[in-house]
């Protein structure tokens, strides 16, 4: 399958947000000054293994998807802390898959804080 251009949309913003790359939908809400929330959705249907809250003690969460079968991938949120301006932040790790897109190896930084 080739890579094709995905659209990414999003606020990438604090303390709240939302950020979109093809189906996969991540949104967030800052809980303190070093916990966010997170909840991932593709195509409007809740990945429950996507869902938490990432701290510095618990900063990922990964999952196999198979969403209907439809979009495959490995997928894990994750988020620096500690590190600098230049690293920290919350990131998306992993591939997806899906009918006319691939979106390669991802490592990209939603948002910086």
């Amino acid at each position: 399958m080739s890579q094709a251009a995905i659209q990414v949309t999003g606020t990438d913003t604090l303390p709240s947000g939302t950020w979109a790359l093809g189906p996969l939908n991540i949104n967030w809400s800052i809980k303190s000054l070093t916990e966010i929330d997170i909840q991932i959705t593709v195509f409007g249907i809740d990945v429950d293994d996507l869902k938490g809250t990432l701290s510095p003690t618990n900063a990922e969460i990964e999952s196999e998807l198979n969403i209907l079968g439809l979009v495959t991938g490995n997928v894990a949120v994750k988020a620096v802390y500690n590190q600098g301006p230049a690293t920290d932040g919350l990131y998306l790790i992993g591939q997806l898959e899906g009918p006319g897109f691939n979106t390669g190896e991802l490592n990209i930084r939603i948002v910086p804080w």
